[in-house]
């Protein structure tokens, strides 16, 4: 790929367009037409198992800021112990179980749906296993979206006009609900830019989830040059 491509350049537009078509292309699950946060969610999970943020209509597990309150030191502490390591170790271990719960698929679902939930840290739902680990984090599914194009089935959707407003309103959503937890995580003796970095870390993971498998470049008929050229910037 030539280096010397000039961003500026790149019709964000067009090259997401290659992407959103390269993925229904290749694969069956993404090959939807989701009207619904329900649904896309549904698609992503179907698609590979990593996505499994959890849309309920009713979460009735714990909100974060309570259960983080009440239970986050609990289960750091719990799972040191089972894996009998000191907390500065053992802490980040178990952030990355919580940002696959969650990151991972706030960007697919921007990625593939081109679509936003606008959540704040009291959207958050809480529950835990044996093992001290999240084992589901939900959301209401009557949760306010971003997205790009009218959804008739969502009656608390916003319609963004481009990429790029989108795009912000996502990178916000992290900043927000990253910034309400990591207080919590620097008791634990998590550092901040280990915390971040961990948590951009799962936000990339979504690239290499959607493409769990090979793309079959002679039979699909998106762009993939410009495509490329998009992701090496």
């Amino acid at each position: 790929m030539n280096s010397d491509v000039n961003i500026s350049s790149i019709d964000l537009n067009e090259a997401m367009a290659n992407f959103q078509s390269t993925l229904a292309q290749t694969y069956p699950a993404l090959d939807v037409e989701a009207q619904t946060l329900e649904d896309m969610q549904l698609a992503l999970n179907q698609h590979d198992a990593f996505f499994r943020l959890a849309i309920e209509s009713a979460p009735a597990s714990t909100p974060a800021p309570i259960w983080f309150e009440d239970q986050f030191a609990t289960a750091i502490n719990g799972f040191s112990e089972l894996m009998q390591a000191k907390t500065a170790f053992a802490a980040p271990i178990w952030q990355k179980t919580l940002n696959a719960c969650l990151f991972t698929s706030l960007v697919g679902l921007r990625l593939r749906f081109n679509c936003v939930p606008d959540l704040s840290f009291g959207d958050l739902h809480i529950e835990t296993n044996d093992d001290h680990r999240v084992s589901k984090i939900s959301i209401a599914a009557n949760t306010p979206i971003y997205t790009l194009t009218a959804l008739p089935s969502a009656a608390n959707a916003t319609q963004l006009s481009c990429h790029h407003e989108l795009d912000r309103k996502l990178a916000q959503v992290i900043k927000r609900l990253g910034e309400a937890m990591q207080p919590h995580f620097k008791t634990q003796k998590v550092a901040a830019k280990l915390f971040w970095g961990n948590a951009l870390y799962s936000c990339g993971l979504a690239y290499s989830k959607l493409f769990n498998q090979p793309i079959n470049t002679l039979s699909t008929k998106a762009n993939l040059i410009v495509q490329n050229q998009w992701f090496n910037h």
